[in-house]
C-alpha cells in the first residue's frame, strides 16, 4: 500500500509547529497511516503515526486548545483529534443531514478556527461525480474547550467548487473556482467569497467577482497582513499539462474590489 498523492498540512501544537504528512491510497476503508512531523526535527522519525478513519484524502487541518480537527475531500467528515494522545481520533462528525440533499456528494475543504468556533469548508456536487457544482458551504461549529467535541450552530452558502479557506482578523477569504477545472478557459461564475464573522458569531458571506481586465479561476489566497495579500488566478490549458495563472497583489481593504490590484 503505498503513498500515491503526498501532500502536507501544517498547524500549531501550542507555540510548536507541526506537519501533517498525507498518506493516499485513493480508498476510504484501507488507510494508510498519516504522518505527524517536526519540520525541525527528524523526517524519517515522525512524532506520530495515526489513521483517522474520518479522513481519507487529507484536505486540512486545524487546531484549538489539545485537539486537532482534520478534513478530507473522499468523506466530507470532520475528525476530533487528541493531540495529547498519540494524535488519535476521538470523535467523528458528518456532513450534516439536515443539510444534505438526496444523490448530491460533499467534499471537505477546509477548516479554520476563530474565537471558540470551528469554521469546515464543504463543496458540493448536486448529482455525484465532478461535472457539475452548487454553491458551498462553511458550516460553524462551536468547540466545548474541556474535551474538543462540536457543536452545530449555523452555515451559509459560498462559491461553487471553493478551494481556500483563509482566515484573517474575524473574516475568511474563500477562493471559489465557479465550477468544475476547464481546460483552455476558465469559470464565469469564479468568485472571492468574504464571510464576516460578527461580534455575535453571526455570518454573512458576500461574492466577489473577476473586474474588467482580469482572467482565470480564483484559485489561493496568501494574507500577510492588511497591506499584503496576493490573489492567485488560473485555469488549465488546453491539454491540462500547465496552469496559465497570474498573480495579484492587494492590501485586505481592497480585496472587495479586485479592479485596484495590482498584477505580479
Amino acid at each position: 500500500m503505498e503513498n500515491s498523492d503526498a501532500a502536507f498540512f501544517n498547524f500549531f501544537q501550542g507555540l510548536n509547529s507541526r506537519l501533517v504528512l498525507r498518506q493516499y491510497t485513493y480508498s476510504t476503508t484501507d488507510l494508510k497511516a498519516n504522518q505527524i512531523i517536526a519540520p525541525q526535527g527528524t523526517w524519517t522519525s515522525p512524532l506520530a503515526s495515526q489513521t483517522w478513519s474520518a479522513v481519507a484524502n487529507l484536505h486540512a487541518v486545524a487546531t484549538s486548545g489539545s485537539y486537532l480537527y482534520a478534513t478530507g475531500y473522499d468523506l466530507a467528515k470532520i475528525a476530533l483529534v487528541d493531540m495529547s494522545n498519540s494524535y488519535s481520533q476521538t470523535a467523528s462528525y458528518d456532513f450534516l443531514s439536515s443539510l444534505a440533499v438526496t444523490g448530491a456528494s460533499y467534499h471537505g475543504e477546509g477548516l479554520a478556527v476563530y474565537n471558540g468556533y470551528l469554521y469546515a469548508l464543504y463543496t458540493c456536487n448536486p448529482s455525484g461525480g465532478y461535472s457539475t457544482y452548487d454553491d458551498s458551504y462553511v458550516v460553524q461549529y462551536e468547540i466545548d474547550e474541556d474535551d474538543g467535541i462540536l457543536t452545530y450552530k449555523s452555515y451559509v452558502r459560498v462559491g461553487k467548487n471553493a478551494f481556500t479557506l483563509e482566515l484573517y482578523e474575524n473574516k475568511l477569504y474563500i477562493c471559489a473556482l465557479g465550477g468544475m477545472q476547464n481546460g483552455g478557459n476558465y469559470n464565469t461564475a469564479t468568485c472571492l467569497s468574504i464571510v464576516t464573522i460578527g461580534s455575535n458569531n453571526s455570518m454573512t458571506a458576500a461574492n466577489v467577482s473577476l473586474a474588467t481586465g482580469m482572467s482565470g479561476d480564483f484559485r489561493d489566497i496568501s494574507i500577510a497582513n492588511g497591506s499584503n495579500a496576493y490573489i492567485l488566478l488560473g485555469y488549465y490549458d488546453s491539454s491540462y499539462a500547465k496552469l496559465v495563472g497570474k498573480i495579484y497583489h492587494s492590501t485586505v481593504a481592497n480585496l472587495a474590489s479586485p479592479a485596484t490590484g495590482q498584477k505580479r
